[in-house]
């Protein structure tokens, strides 16, 4: 009777010794599953902070042919009122100070453009190097 209280015993405690095994390999693969579904989402969040730039700046590059075709057209003043106001959201949606890019979309100076796209590209280096 003993031997076979002891057989039960041992395959008890190979049970319970597989279990842990078990528990311990599963709680490793969540692990590694979060870490690759975290880099996922940053780079996810990375690559939309980038658009939202890139927004901005085709924004300006639009703001910039309506302000030249104002010049010479006086209908086009409209379309330098509604690129500004494009402007205006897509800097707000990108939730980043660009103060050269605010500048710009009130003063509309075409001498301030160099300096607005080294300020978007320095902001979208930033993101891509050091994430959000």
């Amino acid at each position: 009777m003993t031997i076979a209280a002891f057989a039960v015993a041992l395959l008890a405690l190979l049970i319970a010794l597989g279990s842990l095994w078990y528990t311990h390999r599963a709680d490793q693969r969540a692990g590694r599953s979060d870490h690759r579904d975290a880099a996922r989402f940053t780079g996810e969040l990375i690559r939309a902070e980038v658009g939202a730039l890139n927004r901005v700046s085709a924004v300006v590059l639009e703001l910039a042919a309506a302000v030249e075709a104002a010049t010479t057209d006086p209908h086009a003043l409209r379309r330098v009122t509604a690129a500004q106001s494009r402007l205006e959201q897509a800097i707000g949606a990108t939730g980043l100070e660009l103060p050269a890019c605010s500048t710009y979309m009130k003063e509309t100076n075409p001498i301030l453009l160099p300096e607005v796209e080294r300020e978007l590209g320095e902001a979208i280096a930033r993101r891509r190097l050091y994430g959000p």
